[in-house]
């Protein structure tokens, strides 16, 4: 690369101050939701050259903000055998492989939980099986069951009642997953609902990495976020609450969500209810860190070209549906 697009240095700076004011703030325990990767980016690092693809992991050790680690992962990615495109492993398979990858960087996983399971769904021999395999390493495991009510319409906090709730010893808790969609949110949700409901009051953040709130919908950038997460069909808008910010479609409903379970408590929900919209859920600077637009929307956009044809191959092999083709050539024409 001739030139780099984006300054790490500029980012992690930014970055830090941010964390460093919410975590001044009363409260007896952060959920930190940890947006993208917290290590070995590689989409953040084509997409923004000169971005360090463990920018985030570098953010919250030094500043050992990590506390307890937990992974959530989705039990519908483990049975279809959803695959992590950089490594080219499954997301079972890549859950243990950042267990051992925070390990030898000094870094313990205890919790993992298991998502959007169904009882009566196919595969639960798979599922049994990486569970196994993960109380072989010492992991507590969970499951949180498949619900229909992370929608705002009909969206009912006693439903996070028939999830176990995880007691962790550290004030701050992050939440990793090997990849979009796995249900970091949910989780969030039901440690919320359960911290309350013993009389914890907690506050809730993303550590925010792609859309860029700042930059239009249509900027290379974010329209290589829509690519990544094709599979998801998301689409871009103006917060409501935040004109000025730029929030996924998901985002707007998360924030809808968490009002509702904060104004289901009172005093416990106090911190939860200081978030005024989806833009205020998350703390990102990567904006901060671009130095040269020019680049950035330049390798964006190859960037998405580079899905549209993983995706076609997939689709060949019978490992993407064509949904997820035909989106990705629907952002591929917005260039």
């Amino acid at each position: 690369m001739d030139t780099i697009g984006f300054d790490t240095n500029l980012y992690i700076s930014a970055q830090v101050q941010q964390i460093e004011d919410m975590l001044r703030r009363p409260c007896d325990k952060f959920y930190m939701e940890i947006g993208g990767k917290l290590m070995q980016d590689r989409h953040a690092s084509r997409v923004l050259p000169g971005y360090h693809e463990d920018a985030r992991f570098k953010i919250v050790k030094e500043l050992g903000l990590i506390g307890d680690i937990l992974i959530a992962v989705s039990a519908k990615d483990i049975v279809r055998g959803r695959i992590r495109g950089d490594f080219k492993i499954t997301y079972d398979k890549e859950t243990l492989r950042t267990i051992e990858e925070l390990r030898q960087r000094g870094l313990r996983v205890k919790y993992v939980v298991i998502t959007m399971f169904d009882p009566a769904m196919e595969g639960q021999d798979l599922i049994s099986s990486f569970e196994d395999e993960l109380k072989k390493n010492d992991i507590s495991v969970f499951r949180f069951f498949a619900s229909d009510n992370h929608r705002s319409s009909i969206f009912s906090a006693e439903d996070l009642e028939k999830n176990p709730y995880v007691d962790f010893s550290s004030r701050m808790v992050s939440i990793i997953a090997p990849g979009g969609g796995s249900g970091k949110f949910g989780v969030c949700l039901s440690q919320l609902y359960h911290e309350m409901k013993r009389g914890i009051a907690p506050r809730y953040f993303s550590l925010g990495a792609f859309p860029i709130y700042e930059l239009p919908s249509d900027n290379p950038v974010n329209l290589a976020y829509l690519a990544a997460t094709a599979d998801l069909h998301d689409s871009l808008k103006k917060d409501p609450h935040t004109p000025e910010s730029l929030v996924t479609e998901r985002e707007i409903e998360n924030f809808i969500i968490l009002n509702q379970l904060a104004n289901h408590f009172g005093e416990e929900g106090r911190y939860l209810r200081e978030i005024k919209s989806a833009t205020d859920m998350c703390i990102s600077s990567l904006s901060r860190g671009i130095v040269n637009a020019e680049v950035v929307q330049r390798e964006a956009a190859a960037e998405i070209a580079r899905r549209y044809i993983r995706y076609k191959f997939e689709y060949e092999r019978g490992e993407e549906a064509k949904e997820t083709v035909d989106r990705a050539r629907q952002i591929l024409l917005m260039l």
